[in-house]
């Protein structure tokens, strides 16, 4: 992690560099970005699946919502 600066993901088997060291390419072929207004480890934290991601991203990016809510009830 990197104070300040978002995190980056992808789906699959793939490593991700530091948001820094991440090129203009690199970030325009992620699926989303994790941040937080304030810090990660005392949150509130953001998930964001961009518009672009890939349909397998989106998939897995559902399937999780859906589990989480039926936790939450």
């Amino acid at each position: 992690m990197e104070r300040g600066a978002p995190i980056g993901f992808a789906y699959g088997d793939c490593l991700i560099s530091k948001w820094r060291n991440l090129s203009t390419r690199d970030k325009d072929q992620l699926d989303g970005q994790i941040s937080t207004d304030t810090s990660f480890r005392s949150g509130p934290v953001y998930v964001d699946l961009y518009g672009d991601a890939s349909e397998d991203a989106r998939k897995a990016f559902a399937k999780a919502q859906g589990e989480n809510a039926e936790l939450a009830a």
